[in-house]
């Protein structure tokens, strides 16, 4: 845990003494980082270390300990004033509780309980602010990266954009990455996102007690469901060995999230040579991180090793998967997506794969499928194809029976049993139940239904009946199905 800084100020060697011996300063999560015998040494002792709190006394010669807090808080509205005062001054302490974030201590009543108790209220106060004004900051800078800030930070005179100024004030770097991202039919792309804050505080720790030279480091949620990660680092004497630094950053952050995800990413790395360039930057390596389809799992690469330049995004998938041609692929799956979902009996939002070479699997199997239902199909006669169309068009009718498909295809019940026994090899009863079943795992696995509502969409009336018909066909009940989505 980060200190809390304090700074002790009283013209009184023995009373300065006295508070100093008072509190187990470390032990608590405080450091006394200066100590002051009066306000004007005070103040310069203040522009040094800009300590936290500030515990002073109010009579003092030169400069009294309400003058020194007023020139505090010019400068640093959010430093907890703590005045230590006698009877004789309780018109001071009134001037003084007119100043933001002030209190005061009588000193005759002064004890190390209360002093202590008083500091860790304060302590939960600064804490309060800072995770407040790191969740500002952090907004300001998200919506700087997208583009979204039409404002020149540095003209903006507020605390918050002052501090931001300062984080870009350095040389900058961005990561890039996505956790277990999954591409689907229709080109759009899945992704995980971790609501686990104390996991990006942890690596970032981690980052700064390996590599001194890391000033801040900013995690944040991007729009497409991945993670860019903000650095402020020393500038290095060559690129080279600002990409060593970036790699050994990347792998910090790679290892750390395996370990919480059980997936480690491929990270895109590049570094900024100023903040006016951070929004381009920043959308040019959103756009390059789909070239990780390409690569080995959990690669590293930078932003100058991506491939630029468009095929054609109608070009066969063999060719672009040969040429990396990640633009396109995505392309192609956005403009064909539709149509295949529609060709093939599957749902627009079908996840394929996280790499190139499992999304053209995915594509492949489907295309076998598709070719072994047309050869299967082209071996029944019109009555069992009519009859297959009509069961996938109505399965979600609870009332379809071999009687129903009979009479909307205006045959004999019996004949219709028959022909498709003998040409399918079951009973139209258990092609419907098999068909529902089909439908059901993929509705289950999508996460979108509750199992009564996925129920009703297969023709079930109750949930409890559907359970068990599903468990009796798959060998698993359809709560073990629920958000399997991407699983084969």
């Amino acid at each position: 845990m980060i200190p809390i800084t304090v700074m002790l100020v009283d013209d009184e060697p023995l009373a300065l003494e006295n508070v100093y011996e008072m509190v187990a300063w470390e032990a608590n999560g405080f450091e006394i980082v200066a100590k002051a015998g009066n306000g004007r040494m005070a103040l310069r002792l203040f522009d040094k270390h800009r300590p936290q709190i500030v515990i002073t006394d109010i009579s003092m010669p030169q400069m009294d300990g309400l003058e020194l807090g007023r020139a505090i808080h010019r400068q640093s509205p959010e430093t907890q004033l703590v005045y230590l005062t006698a009877y004789r001054d309780f018109d001071y302490a009134r001037q003084a509780l007119e100043l933001k974030a002030a209190s005061y201590l009588l000193k005759h009543e002064i004890s190390r309980n209360r002093l202590l108790e008083h500091l860790l209220e304060l302590r939960r106060t600064i804490q309060g602010q800072a995770h407040l004004r790191e969740s500002a900051v952090r907004t300001l800078i998200g919506d700087y990266l997208r583009g979204k800030s039409v404002l020149r930070i540095e003209e903006a005179d507020s605390p918050l954009t002052r501090e931001l100024t300062e984080r870009l004030r350095v040389s900058l770097a961005l990561l890039l990455f996505e956790i277990n991202p999954v591409v689907h039919l229709d080109g759009g792309k899945s992704t995980v996102q971790t609501a686990d804050e104390r996991l990006w505080e942890r690596l970032s720790r981690e980052v700064r007690d390996n590599l001194n030279t890391v000033r801040t480091i900013e995690v944040l949620p991007t729009d497409g469901g991945g993670y860019a990660v903000l650095l402020s680092v020393n500038a290095p004497n060559s690129m080279l060995l600002m990409q060593y630094r970036l790699q050994q950053i990347a792998r910090i952050f790679q290892k750390g999230i395996a370990e919480a995800t059980g997936f480690a990413p491929s990270i895109l790395m590049e570094p900024c040579s100023s903040k006016e360039q951070l929004p381009e930057l920043f959308g040019a390596m959103t756009e390059a991180y789909d070239y990780s389809l390409f690569l080995p799992a959990s690669s590293l690469f930078m932003l100058t090793q991506v491939p630029t330049g468009k095929s054609d995004s109608r070009a066969f998938l063999p060719d672009l998967m040969e040429a990396s041609d990640f633009r396109s692929l995505l392309g192609f799956l956005k403009t064909t997506g539709a149509e295949l979902a529609k060709e093939y009996g599957v749902e627009g939002n079908k996840p394929l794969g996280g790499n190139a070479r499992d999304i053209a699997a995915a594509l492949r199997r489907m295309q076998e499928e598709r070719a072994e239902e047309k050869r299967l199909r082209s071996s029944f006669s019109r009555w069992v194809l009519k009859a297959m169309d009509y069961v996938g068009e109505h399965y979600g009718d609870s009332d379809l029976s071999l009687e129903s498909v009979a009479e909307s295809l205006q045959i004999s019940a019996i004949h219709l049993r028959t022909t498709f026994k003998k040409e399918t090899g079951q009973s139209l009863l258990d092609y419907t139940t098999e068909f529902r079943m089909e439908i059901a795992k993929r509705l289950l696995k999508s996460g979108e239904l509750k199992i009564y509502e996925v129920s009703e969409k297969v023709g079930y009336k109750t949930s409890q009946y559907f359970s068990q018909v599903f468990k009796k066909v798959t060998g698993s009940h359809p709560k073990d199905f629920i958000g399997r989505e991407g699983e084969g």
